[in-house]
């Protein structure tokens, strides 16, 4: 049935992509020179604890509270890393400095953080990718790493 290979595929997609994503330590904006300017899927990881990342009010905000039935939101153990957001973009290094580094509009859905200052920067960072061009693809990769994963604190939809 043409469902069923779909579905097999899209499992077998994801689970490479989770198996071969690239990871670089960010901690300054020349970091990001090691991300390419590809379309793709994204992941951003820390070791800083969810609700030291905003201030109360925006963290209210931006924070995921439920999720689809048979997921669960990715919580922090100790202090080890752990993935906070993670989306698709047409240019991943353009969105991850929206994200990381405060880049773009103020009208610009972004976590807006300023990972090289202040509080920030005590902490370790870290960018995850995969170079995937067609869309429905990447979109596709995005739900199912989040339904299979898990749901990251940070991601509303």
């Amino acid at each position: 049935m043409p469902i069923d290979r779909a579905f097999k595929s899209i499992n077998d997609a994801g689970r490479f992509v989770e198996s071969n994503k690239i990871r670089i330590k960010i901690r300054n904006l020349d970091d990001m020179l090691n991300v390419p300017e590809v379309p793709g899927v994204y992941w951003i990881e820390t070791t800083m604890p969810e609700k030291e990342i905003f201030n109360p009010k925006i963290y209210k905000d931006k924070k995921r509270v439920t999720t689809p039935k048979g997921t669960k939101i990715i919580v922090q153990e100790k202090q080890n890393p752990y993935i906070i957001y993670n989306g698709t973009e047409s240019n991943i290094n353009r969105r991850l400095k929206q994200h990381l580094f405060k880049e773009g509009n103020e009208g610009t859905g972004k976590l807006g953080l300023e990972i090289h200052k202040g509080k920030w920067k005590e902490y370790e960072w870290s960018v995850f990718y995969m170079k995937i061009e067609d869309v429905p693809l990447r979109n596709a990769i995005e739900i199912w790493w989040r339904h299979n994963i898990g749901w990251p604190p940070f991601c509303k939809r």
